[in-house]
C-alpha cells in the first residue's frame, strides 16, 4: 500500500520519490490507512505459511533468525485479511512511473506462538468461509 507522506522523500539528485510501499498495516485507525478500511478496498491474501524475523542476531553474521509458521505441518491455505487499491507512482527509480494495483494484508496483536519470536504484531489470520465472508 503506499507509505504515508510524511515518510517519503524526494531522491536529492533525480527529484524523483519512490515509495516502495508498505506491506502490513498495524495501526489501521491513523488517518492515512482510513481511506482504504472499507468494504470496497478489503481483500483476502491466499498463504499457507508466513515469517517473523527474530529479535536477537546471529553473532557470527548479525543476521536476524527467520522463523516461519504455517497452520500445521501439512501447510494448509488459510488467508490473510487485506486491503488493496489502484496506484499509481513510482515503485522503483529504474522503472520509473506504474499504474498498478497493490495490497498489504492487516496486522494484529500476535498469538502465544508467534508473540514468543515478534511481541509487536502479526497478520490478520482467517480460517473459514464465515471469517472471510465478514
Amino acid at each position: 500500500m503506499p507509505t504515508p507522506a510524511k515518510h517519503l522523500k524526494p531522491n536529492a539528485k533525480t527529484g524523483v520519490t519512490v515509495d516502495s510501499g508498505v506491506t502490513n498495516v498495524r495501526k489501521s485507525w491513523i488517518p492515512h490507512w482510513q481511506t482504504w478500511m472499507g468494504k470496497e478496498n478489503r481483500c483476502v491474501v491466499p498463504v499457507t505459511r508466513f515469517s517473523e524475523y527474530g529479535s536477537v542476531r546471529d553473532p557470527i553474521t548479525n543476521n536476524l533468525p527467520l522463523y516461519w509458521f504455517a497452520l500445521n505441518e501439512d501447510k494448509p491455505l488459510f488467508w490473510f485479511a487485506g486491503v488493496w487499491t489502484k496506484w499509481s507512482g513510482v515503485r522503483k527509480a529504474k522503472e520509473g512511473p506504474i499504474d498498478t494495483e497493490i495490497f498489504a494484508f492487516l496486522t494484529t496483536r500476535p498469538n502465544a506462538v508467534v508473540e514468543s519470536i515478534h511481541s509487536k504484531a502479526m497478520p490478520v489470520i482467517l480460517r473459514t468461509p464465515e471469517e472471510i465472508d465478514i
